[in-house]
């Protein structure tokens, strides 16, 4: 027969007394003792779930019973919690800095090792540039543009004129110095203009300049008298060859580490002749231009595999400077990461140069990329991982081309303590242990009259159960209930 607690009264010392000569009934003990772990478990609802991000403020409720103490903390510097400690049932407030970043991003509270999140919305993206308009000369040149924008919000750039080169680099993350391409104008002014985000650069370019109208000729002396015989002929002059004058435009050129063709105008005197020679073998003349007078010429830049460089082009007496950058390189940080049973969201720093993109790849069901699935230069990845109910799992993201592992706890697992219970025919009581991780929340019920849930009929983390069993003045009965999800078969005595 199992051990049970009987009522301490006066009136059934008799009745125990005979319990005791004929053997039936079950022993019983009482006990008293203060909160125990089990009893303290917290949990914590967070409101509202979203706070705006100008800031705000918001509201956690602790509910813990009023003998248990609790400790709470913040793990990020733009959270601030009006209470870290206190005992019981209780409201913490917390107020949230303005959010200065183009993405959501997420904090966490710890109350007595409970954790929850503090979302907060991303700002809005916000851009600008300056200049926002220019006036270019008719000659070939290259314009920067300086574009400001939200910190973590993306943008494109695209030309919008043919006459206008693509914008270098074409995407990125926050600020951004950009540079443009302008083509020589052999026609009237024009009118071009470039989209960066959500904005417009206009580029208005000057007309092509009149050439200077040919001189009328001077009509020729009239005819000298005859000299006298046999005279000695005057030599007729050399003519005076032309002065010439050379300027390449622009001057210098940087460009990514991707092979590429780049255009360069030459402006020089008429009938004036020029070559173009290349100093390193990773340039060649793609097209060396007419050779005299105004023209461009074209050359191919070979795609870098190592270093940074530089290279130079000569064209007549002018010289062209090219600079390259080193291929793209990538970094992720963290590499890893240890999730607990989930829900739960995970960010992820990208670093890569600018103009690099990247994207991020995941093979796992329970692995879902809210965040930079694709990106160019600095950025974030915020990977949702979805709550485990069975073993513990593995899985490797890759991002911008790096390998990011993710490990997942296993699902909660619950054992009691007895597993099963005889109790006599009388009335009798009986403590069960729930043996489990903390956080693994529970519940207990009864499904027979007989048997009442007395104490512990829902918990978190290891706990206790006790029923209240009444007395059986039939035949033998028994039932399985159902504690922490797992069976607790339950027997007793009948008359005998």
């Amino acid at each position: 027969m199992g051990a049970g607690r009987i009522a301490s009264n006066h009136h059934l010392w008799p009745l125990l007394l005979i319990a005791l000569i004929t053997g039936c009934g079950g022993a019983g003990t009482t006990s008293v003792s203060g909160p125990t772990p089990a009893r303290c478990g917290v949990s914590i609802t967070n409101s509202p779930p979203e706070i705006p991000a100008s800031g705000g403020s918001g509201s956690l409720v602790v509910n813990m019973e009023r003998e248990c103490t609790w400790s709470a903390s913040v793990q990020d510097p733009w959270i601030t919690l009006s209470a870290t400690s206190g005992q019981g049932v209780a409201t913490i407030s917390y107020s949230v800095q303005p959010n200065p970043n183009g993405n959501r991003r997420l904090g966490r509270v710890v109350v007595s090792e409970q954790s929850i999140e503090v979302s907060q919305a991303a700002a809005p993206c916000q851009y600008s540039v300056s200049p926002s308009a220019a006036d270019a000369p008719p000659a070939q040149g290259e314009l920067s543009l300086a574009l400001t924008a939200t910190p973590g919000c993306q943008w494109t750039a695209r030309s919008n004129a043919e006459w206008i080169g693509g914008p270098i680099p074409s995407s990125g993350v926050g600020s951004a110095t950009v540079q443009v391409a302008i083509a020589a104008n052999t026609a009237e002014a024009r009118t071009g203009s470039v989209t960066l985000a959500d904005t417009t650069f206009r580029v208005t370019q000057a007309a092509a300049e009149t050439p200077a109208p040919t001189p009328i000729p001077t009509p020729p002396p009239p005819a000298p008298t005859p000299p006298s015989p046999n005279p000695v002929p005057t030599p007729a002059p050399n003519p005076t060859p032309p002065t010439c004058t050379y300027a390449v435009s622009p001057a210098q050129t940087s460009i990514s580490s991707d092979a590429q063709d780049v255009t360069v105008t030459m402006n020089a005197s008429a009938l004036c002749a020029w070559t173009v020679t290349s100093d390193v073998g990773w340039i060649t003349i793609a097209d060396a231009g007419p050779g005299s007078g105004n023209g461009a010429f074209r050359i191919a830049v070979a795609a870098n595999q190592g270093s940074a460089r530089a290279g130079t082009v000569h064209a007549a007496s002018e010289t062209f400077t090219v600079q390259q950058a080193a291929p793209c390189t990538y970094s992720i940080k963290p590499t890893s990461y240890n999730a607990d049973r989930g829900p739960e969201t995970i960010t992820i720093n990208v670093t890569a140069g600018t103009g690099c993109t990247w994207s991020t790849k995941t093979d796992a069901t329970w692995v879902t990329v809210d965040a930079g699935s694709t990106g160019s230069g600095n950025g974030i990845v915020r990977l949702v991982v979805q709550a485990n109910s069975a073993a513990e799992r593995s899985t490797v993201v890759t991002i911008a081309g790096e390998r990011f592992t993710l490990h997942q706890e296993a699902a909660c697992s619950y054992r009691l303590k007895p597993a099963e219970y005889h109790a006599g025919r009388r009335a009798d009581d009986v403590d069960i242990d729930v043996i489990t991780d903390a956080g693994c929340a529970w519940t207990a019920s009864s499904s027979v009259k007989w048997v009442t849930v007395a104490e512990g009929a829902a918990g978190t983390g290891k706990g206790k159960v006790r029923l209240v069993i009444e007395a059986n003045d039939g035949a033998p009965r028994s039932v399985v209930l159902t504690l922490a999800g797992q069976p607790f078969e339950l027997r007793q005595d009948g008359r005998q």
